[in-house]
């Protein structure tokens, strides 16, 4: 089957190359697992919540070295649920063996990551690589330009 734009790819091929082709050339800056690697010396709990396929985000998860740094893993499709309905968060705070009252939700997400986890009741951290942020229904609790710095800040309030 001839796809647009001159593509010769039957529909189940060209999908696995949008969800695959890519995660391949992904890296993680240094700074943002040393971020992560910290949290978890200072006794913090990670979650990974992620939108997505399974056998997409769990590839990206592994490629980029973050399973080692989660003490719980949550993907969207896995659970038929996803960011921002509250379910997912609670799900992820039941795999943590907690609960949803103190913890952070941090991302890059005006909608599902800060609006996601403000309406969960957690607090936000907004990755916001640049971007002024231009919503004024969910304003982070905290900003930073990475990762890195966000779980940083997040720390530095919770040793208050």
């Amino acid at each position: 089957m001839k796809i647009k734009f001159g593509l010769n790819h039957d529909i189940a091929a060209f999908v696995q190359i949008l969800l695959f082709e890519h995660v391949d050339l992904m890296s993680m800056d240094a700074r943002n697992l040393q971020a992560l690697e910290a949290a978890r010396e200072a006794g913090w709990r990670v979650g990974i919540v992620t939108n997505g396929a399974t056998a997409q985000q769990s590839r990206k998860i592994d490629l980029l070295g973050l399973e080692e740094y989660a003490d719980a893993i949550v993907i969207s499709e896995e659970v038929g649920v996803s960011k921002p309905e509250r379910e997912i968060f609670q799900i992820a705070a039941q795999r943590l063996d907690t609960d949803l009252d103190d913890g952070w939700m941090v991302g890059d997400h005006p909608i599902a990551d800060i609006l996601g986890g403000r309406n969960a009741g957690l607090r936000t951290g907004w990755v916001s690589r640049g971007t002024p942020w231009s919503r004024d229904d969910a304003i982070p609790t905290v900003t930073g330009l990475t990762a890195a710095d966000v779980i940083a800040e997040v720390m530095r309030r919770a040793s208050r």
